[in-house]
């Protein structure tokens, strides 16, 4: 069955290579939690997810972060580049909560699709819903996913490949920490604020920041997708009518459900609105974000 069929009647189940989880314990932890990331997660409870950044004291990404709440805790799944660096940030933060950390060896897979919390609900993991690409979702965690995988696919999940989710993420713009954006941009820049960021919560680390930006300030450039006339390659440059260099492409693949060229890239404000018309490496292209 082709991913795009099982997208709208199961589930692609993604294993999350390159990630790695922090597990929070204690009665503090999602009143301590809260206080760090801009996500609303103080009343996050067992089965649920939440996507996430957490900022530094002025604003900029350390990383993202998947808060999943399960019956052993906190599971913070972090890029595996940045464990170590966002491990240290929130032990910098543990004064006299009741909160412990520690950093146990599990597997992680990620469930796209109409299907995906049925689909995950089978699988015997602890999961929760999270959707990231708008056809629905889910995040599975476990000691071992080799038999929740086997019950996802009876279930009827479809195994992908890194190249189909690279395909998607593009198609459906879902910016990739360390490849579309990172520790330089700000929420908004990197075009999460909406996907991520509570405006209306309590205090947060880099919260102030975030709140001017967001109300008062424009962000310099953006993240956005554009439909291509041909395939680019990251690194390609985007320009303007007139030749002007505007941006940068970071990612770029043939879409899943609608194989035209698609890319993310990082664009100048004046030129990250719906409908600019820009050039990626000299060939037409359109900013046109998904539906």
């Amino acid at each position: 069955m082709e991913a795009k069929t099982v997208l709208e009647s199961g589930a692609l189940w993604v294993d999350g290579e390159g990630l790695a989880v922090i597990r929070a314990v204690g009665n503090d932890r999602l009143t301590w939690l809260n206080a760090l990331v801009t996500a609303d997660v103080k009343d996050l409870t067992q089965g649920a997810a939440r996507y996430a950044l957490l900022l530094e004291k002025k604003g900029k990404i350390t990383s993202d972060i998947i808060v999943l709440s399960t019956a052993a805790g906190l599971d913070l799944v972090v890029p595996g580049a940045v464990a170590d660096a966002v491990g240290d940030v929130l032990e910098h933060h543990l004064i006299m909560e009741d909160v412990e950390l520690s950093r146990p060896d599990v597997a992680i897979a990620l469930l796209h699709g109409g299907a995906s919390a049925r689909v995950a609900e089978a699988s015997g993991a602890p999961w929760g819903a999270l959707d990231r690409t708008g056809l629905g979702g889910a995040i599975v965690v476990g000691e071992s996913l080799a038999d929740a995988k086997a019950r996802a696919v009876a279930a009827g999940a479809l195994v992908a490949p890194a190249d189909v989710w690279a395909r998607l993420r593009v198609e459906r713009a879902v910016p990739l920490f360390g490849v579309d954006f990172d520790a330089t941009h700000y929420p908004q820049e990197a075009s999460l604020a909406e996907a991520a960021v509570s405006f209306s919560k309590g205090c947060y680390l880099g919260q102030e920041v975030a709140y001017m930006l967001q109300n008062r300030g424009q962000a310099k450039r953006h993240v956005v997708r554009l439909r291509l006339e041909r395939p680019a390659t990251p690194g390609d440059v985007v320009t303007a009518e007139g030749g002007a260099e505007v941006g940068v492409v970071t990612s770029a693949a043939e879409g899943l459900v609608d194989p035209a060229p698609f890319a993310l890239a990082m664009v100048k404000r004046a030129h990250a609105e719906r409908g600019a018309r820009l050039a990626v490496a000299g060939a037409p292209a359109i900013v046109d974000p998904p539906a």
